[in-house]
């Protein structure tokens, strides 16, 4: 090992997803053991619920004295570092790969056992609508109308009746059963309309399905009805498409 990797975990579980995935690919690039720290003395903490859903085994800390990144920078090569950011760009993506991925967020086996059924066939179609948090954020982030679903599903050749619905309309963080349960709905899909949300990315991303994202753009705020094009597009931290590598 050369030195300690750390981030601070920071968001919800789509957030954590991709911080957690880019300091572990960071960590195996240069040969550093990785630490996650959980933050619990700022009011947007959320609970860490990634351990509790995907096989992960890494040492959690509440606090790291390792010297902080400034915001989303990527030091390449320097380990002893703490990052800090959402780390939702291609730079930290690209280091990451798909089956790499794949193999990170693996499900425990508690929650493969009870969603057997989900391994064996997914849904044909699912549709993930995200509105509770951003509408409290509506001043700054977009949420998705379902009529913008519908005319998607009209679209691309599905019926309403196929769907099955994944939402998130509470501002509390989802518990690990919901979360486990949603985010393995998503990924086993057929068909995936997705939201703008990093949860639903990564659920297109690690998946094999076929995803259709909603356009988003900054001039989107509050409720909206907009299209949906074909591909894992997102509009989340930038205006930067994100490709999983293979």
């Amino acid at each position: 090992m050369s030195g300690t990797v750390s981030i601070d975990m920071d968001g919800r579980f789509g957030n954590q997803m991709f911080q957690y995935a880019f300091a572990k690919a960071y960590a195996e690039k240069y040969d550093a053991k990785f630490v996650m720290q959980t933050l619990t003395n700022v009011p947007w903490a959320f609970p860490l619920l990634l351990p509790s859903v995907f096989d992960i085994k890494e040492e959690t800390t509440t606090r790291s004295d390792l010297p902080r990144t400034g915001w989303n920078e990527t030091p390449f090569g320097k380990t002893d570092i703490c990052f800090v950011g959402h780390c939702q760009t291609q730079r930290h993506v690209g280091i990451m790969g798909k089956h790499r991925a794949q193999e990170w967020f693996n499900l425990k086996p508690i929650w493969r056992k009870k969603f057997a059924c989900l391994f064996a066939e997914g849904p044909k179609v699912a549709c993930h609508v995200r509105q509770g948090d951003y509408l409290v954020c509506k001043n700054t982030l977009c949420a998705v109308t379902e009529e913008s679903y519908v005319r998607a599903l009209n679209q691309f050749g599905f019926a309403k009746e196929q769907v099955v619905w994944v939402r998130e309309d509470e501002v509390q963080p989802d518990s690990e059963l919901e979360a486990a349960a949603d985010f393995l709905t998503l990924q086993s899909a057929k068909n995936l309309f997705r939201a703008n949300s990093t949860f639903s990315w990564w659920a297109g991303a690690l998946g094999s399905g076929k995803v259709y994202s909603p356009v988003v753009n900054y001039m989107h705020y509050g409720l909206q009805t907009v299209p949906f094009v074909e591909g894992n597009h997102p509009r989340m931290a930038n205006d930067e498409e994100l490709y999983l590598p293979a």
